[in-house]
């Protein structure tokens, strides 16, 4: 019986081996082949610190992901991690947002785009590698669940971004109100928005104090209206 159990698992591999090894080889020459292309596209809107919706040169929108990144994403609804989120919304919109950058596919992620996602390097206008900036600034962390031919690479700098506590990689919450604002507003904050926000928010307090003493003198009247009617009857 075991003798048969072994004769079978042989004939199998000797008849998958070949095929296995003809489409590693179809793979091997499709990345011999591999010609980078390079895109210019401007970027209309950041729906996160990894996607970016872009326009091409003809006026055509697609969505675009950054090879090897994944984004801080809300867990428990800490402040943390509110921060962390906007923070690195915050950083990628300062870098993109109506600006004209490079895209460049890759040699193994070229092979297939994935949910209509287009997934590339993101070269910025100043020749910077927008995918690298961020891992290196600890805005995103380093994400290889689309393979990608530099996950070495990737996988380093980010190692090297923990060991510096940087972004997300550190203790203290990146962000303050400053970055909730532009985050929120895609606006520098500005002494004018700061004075205008300052002023809106005594605004609403005197609104809101109004509010409460008419609602307590209504409730006094009632009151007295109620005592008066007693004492009638």
């Amino acid at each position: 019986m075991k003798t048969i159990t072994y004769l079978t698992c042989l004939m199998l591999s000797l008849f998958i081996y070949p095929f296995s090894s003809l489409a590693a080889d179809v793979e091997q020459e499709v990345k011999a082949l591999f010609v980078p292309t390079f895109e210019k596209v401007e970027v209309e809107e950041v729906v996160s610190s990894e996607n970016l919706i872009v326009k091409d040169e003809n006026g055509e929108l697609s969505s675009v992901k950054l090879i090897g990144l994944s984004s801080p994403i809300f867990g428990s609804g800490s402040l943390t991690n509110r921060c962390e989120i906007f923070e690195a919304e915050r950083k990628v919109k300062q870098l993109t947002i109506n600006k004209t950058i490079t895209l460049r596919n890759d040699e193994t992620t070229s092979l297939k785009d994935y949910k209509d996602d287009k997934y590339r390097y993101a070269i910025l206008s100043d020749g910077r590698n927008l995918n690298e900036l961020l891992l290196r600034e600890g805005i995103v962390a380093f994400n290889a669940t689309i393979p990608f031919s530099e996950e070495d690479k990737y996988e380093k700098i980010e190692e090297a971004a923990q060991k510096e506590g940087l972004g997300i990689w550190g203790n203290t919450p990146a962000c303050n109100f400053k970055s909730f604002y532009e985050a929120a507003f895609s606006a520098p904050l500005s002494i004018e928005s700061t004075f205008l926000g300052i002023a809106i928010f005594q605004f609403l307090q005197f609104v809101l104090l109004v509010t409460l003493a008419v609602a307590l003198l209504l409730i006094e009247k009632i009151r007295q209206w109620q005592s008066e009617k007693q004492d009638r009857n």
